[in-house]
């Protein structure tokens, strides 16, 4: 196993498109489904979560710990411990003094200048522990945990590469169209700004990934973006597999026996999402 950044996750696998899995703040069974997903899928991943879901659930360090503890268990995936939508400051200097090797400063609610600084900030002390840095242009709308937007801010190529040129992040966020949690209607993708970030100087994410068609999936994967990441859908999956379970089997009241209904179905699902992002090559 190797706990790496995203820079060394972008160098072992060639920039290829990886899955960001939202566990849960730390919740083993999200957790083993992400190791036994990626194994089989002989990929790479990161290991994500909020920090109000980390904070309401096991903490910083316990969030580390938990994963390096399953970790030991899956000694060819490599994978990230990761920060979500971080949008203040001292919530990334929390996930770094914890051992987090990738942290997201999300500073889209700001103006420009402010979010640039911000990163910029954030950057050079992730540098100081070996972590990297993402980071947001434009807003998402939708909700999730903290995350909510009012509506989509849709920044153009032009604002987009310069945001990257002055920041310098290893992973940039541009807003493209989704939305975090379900859509409201058919999506709309701003199509014609993915595509012209194909042979760009960048490494870009695709948020709010849940509700989106497979094949919309694979052409933002052919233009070059490297990050894609899923949470509710993840969490449908979980609660769909441990409700089924419980149903087929109602006398099971121990709770590993469902745990494990939902963890299965988690796996399922994500060994799904590895073979998207495979055909996508």
């Amino acid at each position: 196993m190797a706990l790496m950044n995203a820079a060394e996750l972008l160098e072992v696998y060639q920039r290829r498109a990886l899955p960001s899995f939202d566990v849960g703040g730390g919740c083993v069974d999200f957790v083993e489904a992400s190791f036994m997903a990626a194994e089989k899928a002989q990929s790479g991943m990161y290991l994500s979560s909020t920090p109000s879901t980390v904070e309401n659930y096991l903490g910083y360090d316990g969030y580390v710990q938990i994963i390096q503890m399953i970790a030991k268990k899956y000694p060819s995936v490599n994978y990230a411990i990761h920060l979500d939508h971080a949008k203040e400051v001292r919530y990334v200097e929390n996930a770094l003094l914890a051992g987090y090797s990738s942290v997201m400063y999300d500073g889209s609610h700001l103006n420009l200048s402010e979010n640039i600084a911000n990163t910029r900030v954030v950057i050079a002390r992730a540098q100081t522990v070996g972590a990297t840095v993402e980071c947001e242009l434009g807003t998402i709308g939708g909700k999730e945990d903290e995350i909510e937007g009012m509506g989509s801010c849709l920044p153009s190529f032009d604002e987009v590469m310069d945001f990257v040129d002055k920041t310098g992040a290893c992973l940039t966020a541009p807003a493209v169209g989704t939305v975090h949690g379900h859509f409201k209607g058919e999506p709309s993708l701003k199509w014609d700004l993915i595509n012209s970030l194909k042979d760009a100087n960048g490494n870009f994410v695709l948020h709010g990934c849940t509700g989106l068609d497979s094949e919309s999936i694979q052409k933002v994967s052919q233009a070059g973006f490297v990050k894609f990441n899923f949470a509710t859908a993840l969490r449908e999956a979980f609660k769909d597999g441990m409700l089924n379970h419980i149903q087929d089997h109602p006398e099971d009241i121990k709770p590993f026996a469902y745990l494990k209904g939902g963890r299965l179905k988690l796996t399922n699902y994500m060994s799904e999402i590895y073979k998207l992002l495979e055909l996508s090559k």
